[in-house]
């Protein structure tokens, strides 16, 4: 786990990197997860994670569209707003970035607050 400067933000890594959860504000709501399947070392993973996790979500989208036709990776970022109940996404595998903000959304954003909440409750068990 990596918590910033003054509690302004915590980061939990599960699953060795491959699944990174974003909390801005430590105010207990996951903000943005990133899937990350590729296989690459440690070390250029993490990086990219701290990229994927803090980076603006447009630029995101930019590069997604970019990279899928160069070099796709298999990466997914989903960035949620808790208060709009809209979920943006990043796909850097296919390009495809854009928003979703209805239903299926508040379903979403539920099924990741629960797997945020899951990786918060292994990390204090660990302690």
């Amino acid at each position: 786990m990596v918590v910033g400067d003054n509690n302004s933000f915590t980061m939990i890594l599960a699953k060795g990197g491959r699944k990174v959860f974003y909390d801005n504000n430590c105010d207990g709501s996951v903000d943005r997860i990133i899937i990350n399947q590729e296989e690459e070392d440690q070390k250029r993973g993490l990086v990219y994670n701290g990229i994927y996790a803090l980076d603006d979500m447009e630029n995101l989208a930019e590069q997604a569209d970019v990279i899928a036709d160069l070099k796709p990776e298999n990466v997914k970022i989903m960035d949620i707003n808790h208060e709009s109940k809209e979920v943006k996404f990043v796909d850097m595998s296919t390009g495809e970035s854009g928003t979703f903000d209805n239903e299926s959304a508040e379903e979403l954003i539920v099924k990741m607050q629960v797997f945020y909440n899951n990786e918060l409750a292994k990390i204090n068990t660990e302690d």
